[in-house]
């Protein structure tokens, strides 16, 4: 590997430090101290610059370790991982991040080999839980089923809101004899719109580089991705697959921004077109998002109808769409928001923060008292 440019590598080294601050809050202690590690260890950290543009934070590296030690690699480290070992893992301590390190030594060139082919692509298909009151909002101020274009799609689990079972709080929603069941808990005073269902009349995903269901390598790199301790998780992303495969969604080739217009176009007339975007808009430079927010625009202009998206991003992405609404935390990503916005054919637009929620969907908190439903009996 070519000596990394002295200040890449150092501001590679200060976002080490801004996720191993927020990692722990999001869930993941291990990831966390990792982080911390390897904002120390420069020539470790190098690693991460191999990875393709957009995809140089730690999220690459230590899912390519995951990787590993899902297929079974034998390592002193894999005791730290619950997907691996279960109720015994070891608690996160002094002895992770140097047997993190030695695991990295011992795996070096394949590491490095997966850092610069692979992208972190998770589909964390309990984030529906987020979106279905956005969806039932639109579906009801529509009253139409919904044609749903997910940009940054992945393998598309995330378009198969309908197939899938929910309890958010205390509703019910969604298909109830689903082997995938998510649960989401409600904080705050406000309740979340749950719809009981929704009506998907078409559905198509977009991303650079689509992953195929029922390939096995996709199952075991998207497994990968899901934290060490998290063996819930990665249940529900098994079972999520598990439907997929009886059906799987189609997801194409393509550019959020260049390729949208084409396949927006095959939307049907007669169904709400909604796009939607989780933790996907966070990759890209503050300018290409104002160029989907544009083209967004455009599209409601050019086929003259209404465009919604449903956004599930950190709240810092929704401050930079230039639309309004979100705020700029000091440092780091800020809270993850849903956000609902509706491009309208003469030009007109309307932006909305709906709720904070947990960027995996363990629990949303309603911030929209004008959509807010009545809490339960």
């Amino acid at each position: 590997m070519e000596r990394p440019d002295p200040d890449r590598l150092r501001a590679l080294l200060d976002d080490l430090r801004v996720w191993a601050r927020d990692l722990p809050a999001q869930g993941s202690d291990r990831y966390g101290l990792i982080c911390a590690g390897l904002a120390e260890d420069p020539d470790r950290a190098s690693l991460l610059l191999l990875a393709r543009p957009g995809f140089q934070n730690p999220l690459i590296l230590l899912a390519a370790v995951h990787h590993l030690l899902l297929a079974g690699e034998r390592h002193p480290l894999a005791a730290y991982y619950g997907t691996r070992v279960g109720e015994t893992a070891r608690p996160p301590d002094e002895g992770l991040y140097p047997a993190f390190a030695a695991f990295v030594d011992a795996h070096h060139a394949r590491l490095a080999g997966l850092v610069a082919t692979r992208t972190t692509q998770t589909n964390e298909a309990r984030r529906t839980v987020v979106t279905l009151p956005a969806f039932g909002i639109v579906a009801r101020a529509a009253d139409a089923p919904l044609a749903l274009l997910e940009v940054g799609a992945s393998a598309g689990l995330n378009l198969l809101v309908d197939r899938y079972a929910f309890r958010i709080g205390a509703a019910q929603a969604g298909s109830q004899g689903s082997p995938a069941r998510f649960t989401c808990d409600v904080e705050g005073a406000l309740w979340p719109p749950v719809p009981p269902r929704v009506d998907v009349a078409w559905r198509i995903g977009l991303d650079l580089n689509p992953l195929e269901v029922r390939d096995p390598d996709t199952r075991a790199w998207l497994r990968a991705l899901v934290w060490p301790e998290h063996p819930d998780r990665l249940a529900m992303l098994d079972a999520a697959l598990e439907v997929a495969r009886r059906d799987p969604p189609l997801v194409l080739r393509g550019d959020l921004v260049d390729d949208l217009a084409p396949l927006a176009a095959r939307a049907p007339q007669d169904a709400a077109l909604t796009v939607v975007a989780t933790w996907t808009l966070a990759y890209l430079e503050a300018d290409r998002r104002r160029a989907f927010v544009a083209r967004l625009g455009e599209l409601a202009a050019d086929a003259q109808r209404s465009v919604w998206l449903v956004a599930g991003e950190a709240e810092s992405v929704l401050a930079s769409l230039g639309v309004g609404i979100g705020r700029m935390p000091a440092d780091g990503f800020g809270p993850s928001t849903l956000s609902l916005h509706r491009f309208d054919p003469g030009g007109g637009h309307d932006h909305a923060l709906l709720a904070h929620a947990h960027p995996h969907g363990r629990w949303i908190r309603w911030l929209d008292a004008a959509t807010a439903a009545d809490p339960p009996a």
